[in-house]
């Protein structure tokens, strides 16, 4: 528990990490799988790096960033989101945080506003789970906000599949014809 204006505490349990286990049918291309994944999430889904008034009160542990009650309202919906996300097989955009890959996903119907998801997806050292995902950053967009870059776009699931067989993604034309 955390607390912040007019001393309001606000519980954080529901970014606890845990692992899911999620379920893809069959297709015509690829079997049914099961995937243990490990979930967390970062403080940047219920924190931002300015405060509203310069207010210093709403400054979050040693991370330079202050809480927002926008950012912590549109967080006690992700537990129930990703799973759904990763269900739908969602297209994700491939892009670039410094030479680290990112995902991001623009989800239009969370609270009534688009809504900036940011994810890593890794394998994971856990050892009760397969794949690592971690919500990076989760936000409602800004009517101001600047396009995110997009190198490629995958299924989740092809991202997933690509992570546990150890292989790279193919980002270039080229490299995407070859694999067919």
């Amino acid at each position: 528990m955390n607390s912040w204006p007019d001393f309001l505490t606000y519980s954080m349990r529901h970014l606890d990490a845990r692992v899911i286990a999620v379920h893809r049918a069959a297709t015509d291309n690829y079997p049914a799988r099961s995937v243990r994944v490990f979930l967390s999430y970062s403080n940047h889904c219920f924190t931002k790096h300015y405060a509203e008034g310069e207010d210093e009160s709403l400054l979050y542990e040693d991370s330079r960033r202050y809480f927002c009650t926008e950012r912590y309202e549109g967080s006690l919906l992700l537990p129930e989101l990703i799973p759904q996300l990763i269900q739908n097989n969602i297209l994700l955009a491939l892009t670039m945080s410094g030479h680290r890959e990112s995902f991001f996903y623009l989800e239009e119907h969370h609270m009534g506003v688009l809504y900036r998801l940011f994810f890593d997806i890794s394998s994971s050292s856990h050892p009760a789970s397969d794949i690592r995902i971690k919500v990076t950053t989760a936000y409602p967009q800004d009517n101001w906000a600047a396009p995110v870059g997009v190198h490629a776009r995958f299924n989740i699931w092809r991202i997933i599949d690509a992570r546990l067989a150890g292989e790279k993604l193919a980002t270039k034309p080229q490299q995407r014809r070859r694999r067919k």
